[in-house]
């Protein structure tokens, strides 16, 4: 069984965002965290699942893509940790007798399942949710616990998930005392208040762009003031900012940007050139 992740290094502790997030969780019981990568979601979603831990079972499961997203894994998984809480009914389903498992079906899995987190309080979460879309399985699992037991479940995400009946809460940066908090802790003295603050606010108090930037200027010694103006162009933070952007966008989106990324300057999209050339190019539809 995976471990609830314990917390992280440097760790500021987002009081007001924790508590309106343990609210939603008690009144909804089903909740997805949505935000950019490095904005903080499973931070946040840990520390919900280390407290919760201490009145109730917590299931905790990382998706990582071909090693735990397949329905499968998922099922072995919860059985796992309902065993370990003391539901002997799932036994078979954590045997490794691979004919003995073979007879049961997706649907007699799911029930024995169900069956065993309908008879206690239970908290299951899944980071990087956002990876299970691909599997049909994985979702037909999960939407029919959600459906038809009292669990209560805790998502992490960076896109919307197909799922309803769910709250979805869109996961921002810092706070400013938040975010001052966390650039003295991972850069002492590297900026004085009035750096620190515009860089809280060209970030958005984004973790993971606050830590970019500070441990650039702690490890190379830079301009605080040249990094601060010209923050998207450091390759570190650059780089973090394309990729996250490509995980988003289609291949043919991609594609249409890296081709815009080459003019250099605005352009007409409605420019027929612009079409001619897309195609001649070839792999983008719809331009």
């Amino acid at each position: 069984l995976e471990p609830i992740p314990p917390p992280a290094p440097h760790e500021i502790t987002r009081v007001d965002t924790l508590a309106r997030l343990r609210a939603q969780l008690a009144a909804e019981r089903r909740v997805v965290l949505c935000g950019m990568a490095g904005i903080g979601k499973t931070t946040l979603a840990s520390a919900i699942a280390r407290a919760c831990a201490k009145t109730m079972p917590v299931f905790w499961l990382t998706l990582t893509e071909g090693v735990t997203t397949s329905a499968d894994t998922l099922i072995h998984q919860l059985a796992a940790f309902l065993l370990a809480n003391g539901h002997d009914q799932v036994k078979p389903l954590v045997s490794t007798d691979v004919r003995a498992k073979s007879t049961f079906t997706l649907d007699r899995k799911i029930a024995l399942i169900g069956s065993a987190l309908a008879k206690r309080p239970a908290l299951l979460c899944f980071d990087n949710a956002e990876l299970i879309q691909r599997d049909a399985a994985w979702l037909q699992v999960v939407r029919h616990l959600i459906a038809t037991t009292s669990a209560s479940f805790l998502f992490t995400s960076r896109e919307i998930l197909p799922l309803t009946n769910v709250a979805e809460i869109t996961i921002y940066g810092f706070e400013y005392d938040e975010g001052l908090s966390f650039i003295a802790q991972i850069g002492p003295h590297a900026l004085d208040q009035a750096q620190s603050e515009r860089l809280i606010e060209k970030t958005d108090g984004s973790p993971m762009l606050l830590q970019l930037a500070v441990g650039h200027l702690r490890d190379q010694h830079g301009d605080a003031e040249n990094l601060i103006q010209h923050l998207e162009t450091q390759p570190q933070v650059a780089s973090y900012l394309l990729e996250t952007v490509q995980r988003r966008l289609s291949p043919n989106a991609w594609r249409l940007l890296l081709l815009l990324a080459v003019f250099q300057q605005p352009i007409n999209l409605y420019d027929e050139y612009l079409d001619e050339l897309a195609r001649t190019l070839g792999d983008i539809e719809n331009v």
